[in-house]
Parts: C-alpha cells; sequence; structure tokens
C-alpha cells in the first residue's frame, strides 16, 4: 500500500471515529477526578477511546493525522489516570485498553500494576504494548530488560512450594511474547521458562500453569 493510501485509510478512519470521540467527551474529566469516576461512565470512557484507535505510522503528517494523533495522547493520558481507579473493574479495564493501544510510552506506567494491580491482566498488557515502536533512544532493547525483569521478579519460584504464585502461566506467557533483541536476551528468556517447567512439573501447587509455560517454552 502506497503511503497515499495509507493516509487515504487513516483519513477515511477518522471520519468513522470523530463520533466515538464526540461521545467520549461526555464522560472526559479532568486529570484530578479521572480516577474516581463512576465505573458506569469510566467503562464509557474506555469503550469509546477503544473504538476509536487507530495505529498510525510515526512519519505520516497532515493536518487531520496530527490531530488524530494529538487526540491519541489524550487518550493515554485518560488511560493512565483511569487505572489508577481505586474500583477493581475500571483499573482492569483500563490495563487493558493500555495495552491494546500497543504503545511503549504506556509500559512504565504498567509495570507497576504488576505488584499492585491484576497480574493476570498487566502481563498481558504489557505484552500488547510492546507491538508498537520502540522508544526513540532506545537502541538496545533497555525496555525489554526492564519489562523482564519486573516479570520474572513476580514470576520467581517462592522457596517454600506451599505459597505458590499466582498467574505464573500469565507471566511466562507475557515473557515469550516479549520482542528480544539479543541473544542474551533470548537465552535469559529460555532459562526462566525451562526452570520454571521443570519447577511446575514437580510441584502440585503450581502445575495448573504448566500448559501455559508449555505453549511459550
Amino acid at each position: 500500500m502506497t503511503r497515499a493510501a495509507v493516509a487515504a485509510a487513516i483519513l477515511i478512519a477518522c471520519l468513522h471515529t470523530e463520533g466515538a470521540a464526540q461521545r467520549a467527551s461526555s464522560t472526559t474529566l479532568p486529570p484530578e477526578q479521572s480516577s474516581s469516576v463512576p465505573p458506569a461512565a469510566a467503562f464509557s470512557t474506555i469503550v469509546a477511546i477503544e473504538d476509536s484507535r487507530l495505529p498510525i505510522p510515526d512519519d505520516l503528517h497532515t493536518p487531520g493525522i496530527d490531530t488524530l494523533r494529538d487526540k491519541q495522547r489524550e487518550d493515554i493520558r485518560l488511560l493512565v489516570e483511569l487505572a489508577r481507579s481505586k474500583d477493581a473493574a475500571t483499573h482492569a479495564r483500563a490495563v487493558r485498553a493500555l495495552g491494546r493501544l500497543e504503545r511503549r510510552e504506556a509500559i512504565p506506567e504498567l509495570l507497576q500494576y504488576l505488584l499492585t494491580g491484576s497480574v493476570e491482566e498487566t502481563a498481558n498488557a504489557i505484552a500488547q504494548a510492546f507491538r508498537g515502536s520502540a522508544l526513540p533512544g532506545d537502541v538496545g532493547g533497555e525496555q525489554v530488560n526492564q519489562a523482564f525483569e519486573a516479570l520474572i521478579a513476580v514470576g520467581a519460584i517462592p522457596t517454600d512450594a506451599r505459597r505458590g504464585v499466582r498467574n505464573l502461566g500469565a507471566l511466562a506467557i507475557a515473557v515469550g511474547r516479549l520482542p528480544y533483541q539479543r541473544a542474551d536476551q533470548v537465552r535469559a528468556a529460555e532459562s526462566y521458562l525451562l526452570r520454571t517447567m521443570k519447577a511446575v512439573e514437580v510441584d502440585p501447587n503450581l502445575r495448573p500453569a504448566l500448559s501455559q509455560i508449555i505453549r511459550v517454552a
């Protein structure tokens, strides 16, 4: 597809998403209120943002496309605020939506929720966000390293087998989906997955995660 065709397709999509953007405006709140928005209003905002998401090449510029790009930045800000909600359902929906945007700038915000939010939703969102373009200046895969270290820290096999590890399968799948750039990163991921597979094979408390780990090991 030529650049002109890409631009035309995006502009047509802009027309389709304009209505969704207008619907979202009624539920858009300033930053200091977004994290406490009622669940129903938060749900409407998240759905509108997801309906209007569209990948835009970084080097493609027209007035209409740049306007849409600015709106997407605002969408990210809104989702970041909603992910901080004390309502568990709102938090999980916002985290899921951040991942579906496939924007790596959302990853630093997502990493903290491996400890404070839904581990399964967060791990999946992090892996999805990595489908976006690398951040400027990240030529050595440092962001992948940070995410990998965070995932395996949460997914570390406990010394007391009776404690188990919640969502170990989801963590292993996320580790397997990261876009590794260097051979040492691939070796580290393979090592973690193989260690984890061996641990769950002999531990009844961890065995439910075995089928998920096998998928990526």
